[in-house]
């Protein structure tokens, strides 16, 4: 692992750029996740408005609660996760799933499935993407988070007031927990 990470650290940087529509054809992995999303096009039309709306509606539910583990602003055990994405993120749900699951955390997810939501209807409604929309998102994103986790000048651990909607001014500089 250590090589690899000394050879990554020799690779210069250099911005992705982006497939030609004629590269496309030619890549194996762009004919696969076509052929998948026409499966699953396919199966969510033979299904019922309520069917496709459930579905969509876990879907929300399992990237919201990955995205906050992602962000490490909560744990949530794998049992309580299936029957929230299942479920939802109400109390009763927690409840019965005999789940520990307090209201800010609850909030939080809530808060990360509409903001989810909000990049579909964005989408869907045809919206050139903004600066505008991008701090709109991060407000609704963060709405429940007060702070962030962060390393002052002396390398001390500080929470730092989170500012919703605004562009970051300070470097983030991001270190795995082995150093």
């Amino acid at each position: 692992c250590l090589t690899i990470m000394a050879e990554l650290r020799r690779i210069p940087w250099h911005p992705i750029t982006p497939l030609t529509p004629g590269d496309a054809p030619a890549n194996g992995s762009f004919a696969a996740l076509g052929a998948l999303r026409a499966e699953w096009e396919r199966y969510l039309d033979d299904l019922s408005a309520a069917d496709q709306t459930r579905i969509r509606q876990r879907s929300l539910r399992r990237l919201a609660i990955e995205t906050g583990i992602l962000e490490r602003l909560y744990d949530i055990d794998w049992g309580l996760t299936l029957t929230l994405i299942a479920e939802g993120f109400t109390r009763d749900v927690v409840e019965r799933a005999a789940g520990h699951l307090d209201d800010r955390t609850r909030s939080t997810l809530e808060a990360q499935r509409e903001s989810l939501q909000m990049v579909l209807d964005f989408v869907a409604s045809g919206r050139k993407l903004s600066a505008g929309f991008v701090t709109e998102l991060h407000a609704a994103l963060t709405r429940t988070q007060l702070t962030y986790a962060a390393v002052d000048a002396l390398g001390r651990p500080v929470d730092t007031p989170l500012e919703h909607g605004k562009w970051k001014t300070h470097p983030n500089h991001v270190e795995r927990s082995d150093g």
